[in-house]
């Protein structure tokens, strides 16, 4: 089974590649922040975690995140199925990505399309301008997709946070709203390509945080104030299964 998911997806990436750029070219006159292809590949990317029939997903706060507000969006990473279940958020958002997945055939050509932002972690440079990139969002009036953790958990655990989401959002002064996810690192491991059976994934969007709320601007304590309440929510949700 998990061999013909994989093949679905493949081959619904490589069709949706070709969707894509014709809304593209449609849209982009008119269409600045990119809302109509990114809708459109919300409902492209949720569609893989709806089709695989051992996921079962649950959203709670969906709207605390606003799309007339851009905010940062700070998500715990526990697997390679994260990005595919919060697009079922349908909100708008630039999301963080490696620069690996945007060399991948066909989803990189979508991903670039979104303007999604790329990192190469290995390079200091590509840092910064990631940062620039997201402040650039931002003021376009869109809100920015990151993970903290800066990749996928091994073990499910929440790991230890880097200080980037922070530094931007000192400097551009918006909401941060934490979302918790849980169940995706049993659904499909960071080591491994299959998929395990009937596993509950929770998404928990947590109520904006307006700087006005922070009690710093220091980058590195506002990350840990973050990351102990994004542990804790995680510890919470964990205990109530």
């Amino acid at each position: 089974m998990s061999l013909i998911i994989w093949a679905f997806w493949a081959a619904a990436t490589i069709l949706f590649a070709f969707i894509a750029v014709p809304v593209w070219l449609i849209t982009l006159p008119f269409d600045s922040r990119g809302l109509v292809l990114h809708y459109a590949s919300s409902l492209w990317g949720y569609m893989y975690a709806l089709v695989n029939p051992y996921w079962t997903i649950r959203f709670e706060g969906r709207n605390n995140i606003r799309d007339d507000q851009p905010c940062i969006i700070i998500s715990n990473h526990q697997s390679l199925a994260d990005i595919m279940v919060l697009y079922g958020l349908l909100r708008n958002f630039k999301w963080v990505s490696k620069i690996q997945n945007f060399r991948i055939p066909f989803l990189g050509i979508v991903m670039r399309l979104n303007r999604y932002i790329e990192v190469d972690r290995m390079k200091g440079r590509s840092y910064l301008k990631m940062l620039a990139r997201c402040e650039e969002e931002i003021r376009r009036g869109n809100s920015v997709l990151i993970f903290p953790e800066g990749t996928r958990s091994p073990d499910g655990k929440m790991h230890r946070f880097r200080e980037g989401a922070f530094r931007l959002a000192v400097r551009v002064k918006v909401p941060i709203v934490p979302v918790i996810i849980d169940g995706t690192h049993e659904a499909l491991p960071k080591k491994g390509f299959m998929f395990k059976k009937r596993k509950k994934i929770i998404v928990r969007v947590l109520s904006p945080v307006p700087p006005s709320s922070w009690g710093t601007e220091e980058p590195g304590q506002l990350m840990q104030i973050f990351q102990n309440l994004m542990e804790s929510e995680l510890n919470k949700l964990r205990a109530n299964q």
